[in-house]
């Protein structure tokens, strides 16, 4: 007999619709709503890629923060 772990707190969150966000509104930033779509994407690229995903959102927003630019 085999017996089945018990579901985590977490464990049926993928299956929840009321989970499911919906992506923000655009900023109207460029570079901001740029990050908002590669974080949104993460789901597609593969689970070791994404601390990669991550880094490069952190030190994009972390640049348009100290450089905002014109507007």
């Amino acid at each position: 007999m085999s017996e089945q772990a018990d579901p985590g707190p977490h464990d049926d969150v993928w299956d929840d619709p009321d989970v499911m966000l919906d992506r923000p509104e655009p900023t109207g930033l460029e570079r901001v709503d740029a990050v908002v779509e590669a974080v949104a994407g993460v789901g597609s690229v593969p689970l070791e890629e994404h601390p990669r995903v991550y880094e490069q959102a952190h030190a994009a927003l972390r640049a348009a923060l100290d450089d905002p630019g014109p507007g």
